[in-house]
């Protein structure tokens, strides 16, 4: 891995690489990480890992066409909140949205959501006073809540649980961890893509709409140094801009969520080869 890639998933996992050099002898690389340890096995519904969830069921008898469940996303940083949005919007829930946990109050005394995602780390109102808030509110006590933040040390994630939390899912979320949470925390089961559903992605499909060669270049250039970040925030502003290049964005989206930084790089090197040739490295 180049060091820039390496750079932002140690920084997404809570850590900073660092570097010890001396002319003439080399350089050495280092990371320091705080994990926590298993504890247990997991009793909970597990996923079926050969298939791809597409929807949910409400097990509470609710007809199927209406969104069972409401689930409140708290987090300052828009990325953030995109990544669950993306994850979650696709099967059927229905997603608000706090920048801090005032606003989650305010979302929770208004909307009353069934499910609440939190980060630790904000401003106004970080995630600890929230949590003290909604536990000690008769009104809106009731929601399960899953505490989600890049701080994977023991203490902040016993404190986030002793002050409320239902759950703790480390950044940068896997989506695996999400769902069993989700399932064990909702009355809900997964609906899986049957194998006759599954269509593979055709990058000349017509009901694909490619974005301008200029903004193809500009992905492009970003992925030769493994800058997924910003080249996620670009795809987001370019479906704001027009929902027409979604089916565009969203294959691209994924990738940049498991830093798949070379399958980026061929699938935007064929899109490219069909407009212009490549730019020149």
């Amino acid at each position: 891995l180049g060091l820039a890639i390496s750079q932002r998933i140690v920084q997404l996992m809570g850590g900073t690489i660092h570097i010890n050099s001396k002319l003439g002898e080399g350089s050495e690389f280092f990371f320091i990480l705080n994990l926590s340890l298993a504890e247990g096995e997991v009793s909970q519904q597990h996923l079926q890992i050969d298939q791809r969830i597409i929807g949910y069921r409400c097990i509470n008898n609710m007809p199927l066409e209406q969104s069972c469940y409401t689930i409140l996303v708290v987090d300052d940083l828009w990325e953030n909140r995109a990544v669950l949005i993306n994850l979650l919007e696709p099967l059927g829930f229905n997603i608000i949205e706090a920048e801090h946990g005032q606003q989650g109050l305010e979302q929770l005394y208004s909307l009353h959501p069934d499910l609440v995602i939190t980060d630790l780390a904000m401003p106004i109102m970080d995630g600890f006073e929230f949590l003290r808030h909604i536990r000690r509110d008769d009104v809106i006590k009731s929601p399960k809540v899953i505490v989600s933040s890049a701080s994977v040390s023991h203490a902040d994630q016993q404190m986030a649980l002793e002050q409320g939390g239902d759950s703790f899912l480390a950044k940068p979320v896997e989506a695996r961890l999400l769902f069993e949470m989700i399932i064990e925390h909702l009355e809900i089961e997964w609906l899986y893509e049957e194998e006759d559903d599954i269509v593979p992605l055709q990058t000349g499909s017509t009901d694909i709409i490619v974005p301008s060669t200029e903004f193809l270049e500009e992905l492009w250039s970003l992925s030769q140094y493994g800058d997924v970040t910003t080249i996620g925030k670009k795809l987001y502003l370019l479906i704001e801009s027009d929902p027409k290049y979604v089916p565009f964005a969203e294959p691209i989206l994924r990738m940049t969520e498991l830093f798949l930084v070379e399958e980026i790089q061929e699938l935007l090197s064929t899109q490219l080869a069909e407009k212009s040739p490549l730019p020149s490295e």
